[in-house]
């Protein structure tokens, strides 16, 4: 600590408060506009999934227990109709801000990733996007026309094919954007008969992943 400006550890501290305060804002923003969203959805359009349950949300922190990496949302989704039926899998999105969540060639800032997974996520229990992807999580896996991770066919029915996209978090300003390219895109392929069928590359905070070979490193 010697070696740092007093001066300089208070402004650090300033700026980290501002962005968190920022980031926790659009967190309960995206998490409010998700569940209304699927849960309109729903109800409204005759899809072949409901919401299941209360959502899920998770949180991680850095080695010094100061600092949050990581926040992720997710609802757990049935297949629609009346009665107990057993939930088929996750939809949501994960905030990070440093770490593995992050770590991607040419890439140097946060992230936003949207995801549609089989199992429940949890940083603890390692269900999280992270890279490069795991040997466990390989199979069936591809990368879709650089902007759409996937695991299973792009052709399987809703629940039995997993995705991610991910988006530039600095880029995501307004209540409207987390609407069109959030919100509309995750329902689009939730709904889609083929995952091929949405285009994800006009969205303007979409990132461009690198090669299945270079992710997997």
């Amino acid at each position: 600590m010697a070696t740092i400006e007093g001066k300089t550890v208070v402004q650090s501290f300033e700026i980290a408060s501002r962005i968190c305060k920022e980031v926790g804002s659009l967190h309960e923003l995206l998490q409010d506009q998700l569940t209304e969203a699927i849960g309109s959805a729903s109800r409204e359009n005759n899809t072949l999934w409901g919401i299941a349950a209360g959502g899920v949300s998770d949180d991680r922190l850095d080695e010094s227990e100061w600092l949050y990496t990581d926040l992720l949302f997710a609802l757990p989704l049935k297949s629609s109709g009346k009665g107990n039926k057993p939930i088929q899998c996750y939809v949501g999105y994960q905030i990070s801000m440093f770490g593995d969540g992050v770590v991607l060639p040419e890439n140097k800032e946060p992230l936003l990733h949207v995801f549609c997974w089989a199992d429940t996520p949890s940083f603890e229990g390692g269900n999280y996007q992270g890279f490069p992807v795991l040997d466990d999580e390989i199979n069936g896996f591809d990368v879709l026309e650089n902007h759409l991770l996937h695991w299973g066919s792009a052709n399987a029915a809703w629940n039995e094919r997993g995705w991610t996209f991910s988006l530039r978090l600095l880029q995501l300003n307004t209540p409207d954007d987390l609407q069109t390219q959030v919100i509309a895109p995750a329902l689009a392929l939730l709904n889609a008969e083929s995952i091929s069928t949405v285009s994800l590359a006009n969205l303007p905070a979409i990132l461009r992943y690198p090669s299945k070979e270079e992710l997997l490193k």
